[in-house]
């Protein structure tokens, strides 16, 4: 379940004075294997991820369906005064690449960026 968190919108030094990076890599490996790696999947191979291990039938449906649920989450935290609108800046910036998963359109409210 780590990997259901937004990570990357935080930034890290590996030292003092370095530069900031930001971790976009998966916690755990999608496949078992030597040849495979932490690297965010592609959408083709989260969908053969979501047939092959989890048993999905229709794992496009359920990236709309999450891709949904972010759009309508990044909507409600818009109106949500308790969240920094400097968060809200960055969690919409790196759900823009997980939307696209969905084949959901992003539009930018008004006053959001």
């Amino acid at each position: 379940m780590f990997d259901v968190v937004t990570t990357a919108i935080y930034r890290y030094t590996q030292y003092a004075g370095g530069p900031e990076l930001e971790d976009r890599t998966l916690a755990l490996k999608l496949f078992a294997g030597r040849h495979t790696n932490k690297a965010y999947p592609t959408k083709q191979e989260l969908l053969a991820f979501g047939t092959k291990v989890c048993n999905v039938k229709a794992p496009a449906a359920v990236l709309q369906r999450l891709a949904r649920g972010m759009q309508q989450a990044l909507q409600e935290a818009k109106a949500d005064e308790r969240i920094p609108r400097e968060l809200l800046s960055r969690m919409r910036e790196v759900w823009e690449l997980g939307l696209a998963y969905g084949h959901v359109e992003t539009t930018k409210p008004r006053g959001l960026l």
